[in-house]
């Protein structure tokens, strides 16, 4: 099923002549993401926030795609840094319109804190995330 999805996803942004929308993009990095393509879903996720630079949701994925790709796990703290300026309760990860960011990113931030070693972050982002 994997390999049927991302050859769908090659071939779906292969044929089309004009630019993809952003939902569109949305759904491919999506696609690529569960695949385990992170990278490809990174260059996704830059390119819509070229669009939105200020979409909590995208870069909230885009932090979750490099914590999983596991090269350069430093990439993620800018993204959850942003993403944590709008986290909202209710969250849908395939909805492409919700432009803020789920509590769990207070989750992700202690987490990437605690791979980067700075232990004082770690405690305040894991109490934020349990309260």
């Amino acid at each position: 099923m994997r390999f049927f999805s991302t050859l769908l996803v090659v071939f779906w942004g292969g044929v089309a002549l004009e630019q993809p929308s952003f939902k569109q993009n949305y759904t491919k990095a999506n696609i690529l993401n569960e695949d385990g393509l992170f990278s490809l879903a990174i260059r996704l996720y830059d390119k819509m926030l070229v669009e939105q630079p200020d979409n909590a949701n995208i870069h909230y994925k885009a932090g979750r795609a490099h914590l999983d790709m596991g090269v350069d796990k430093g990439k993620a703290l800018p993204h959850f840094q942003a993403a944590a300026k709008r986290i909202e309760n209710f969250y849908d990860p395939l909805d492409p319109y919700i432009q803020t960011a789920p509590v769990e990113t207070y989750y992700y931030l202690g987490h990437t804190f605690h791979l980067l070693s700075e232990l004082d972050s770690v405690e305040w982002y894991f109490d934020l995330f349990l309260d």
